[in-house]
């Protein structure tokens, strides 16, 4: 079925590359079938295949993604979302290349917020690849820092949280902090920014890693500062820095289907 050609069209080829290019660590064939729901054989030879056309690599006892170029796999994210239900988790690896909007992002903190009391080995995969979205996205976007860095910002506080307890997912998530520290100073949020501060050493009481030698210092600004409801608050499109009960997808950005 896929010997000798690439379809882009194909929704479990498409889910595959995609997942190989969001993975921040190569993916072994049993993740990958967990993924896509297609048995390990099947999942192989798709990969060989891929691996013909330098669209993917084959280390000791896993897959990277090869050289992909974006056109490609903007059609792939596009026929994840067309083709694939809401209902899976492969529907969301169509929102978070590197050129998908913040909002996009949000969708797929939205359907992890449903769905991580599952524990589900590819629910957590797609957490994984969540925060690797929001550390590329916070290195590449000092640009948009005054727009976006309470929308940012909520939403590392948002994943930051579901990590919790999760110990691998909160390593990572960890390191989300002076990224998003580093935007909310820029844009002079100093709400957002001590909250950041705040949480991160929260984790880090989690992970066993040892706290900033200043925490007295955010702890004693997070006193000083005025009613959090307002304006820098409100600014963010998310407003709430925990999980909570999201609004339904009908939210679905137009036009990326």
């Amino acid at each position: 079925m896929y010997a000798g050609t690439v379809s882009p069209s194909d929704p479990i080829l498409a889910a595959l590359t995609l997942s190989l290019r969001l993975s921040a660590a190569p993916l072994s064939e049993r993740h990958l079938s967990l993924i896509t729901g297609q048995p390990e054989e099947n999942i192989r030879q798709i990969l060989l295949d891929l691996e013909g056309f330098g669209f993917a690599a084959r280390t000791e006892a896993a897959w990277t993604c090869g050289t992909v170029p974006p056109s490609l796999l903007g059609a792939m994210a596009a026929t994840v979302r067309a083709k694939i239900p809401e209902s899976r988790m492969p529907h969301y690896l169509g929102f978070l290349l590197p050129d998908a909007p913040l909002e996009e992002c949000e969708l797929v903190v939205r359907y992890l917020d449903e769905e991580l009391n599952q524990q589900a080995p590819e629910t957590l995969l797609c957490l994984e690849f969540v925060i690797r979205y929001l550390r590329d996205w916070g290195e590449t976007h000092a640009d948009a820092a005054f727009q976006k860095s309470s929308q940012y910002a909520e939403m590392v506080l948002i994943v930051q949280s579901q990590c919790l307890f999760l110990n691998s997912q909160m390593q990572m998530a960890v390191k989300l902090t002076p990224i998003a520290y580093a935007l909310t100073q820029q844009s002079g949020n100093e709400r957002f920014r001590t909250l950041v501060a705040i949480f991160g050493c929260y984790l880090k009481v989690f992970s066993d890693e040892p706290l900033p030698q200043d925490i007295s210092r955010y702890v004693e600004r997070l006193g000083e500062l005025p009613d959090l409801g307002d304006k820098e608050m409100h600014a963010s499109p998310c407003r709430g820095c925990c999980p909570r009960p999201w609004s339904p997808r009908s939210s679905r950005p137009k036009g990326r289907r």
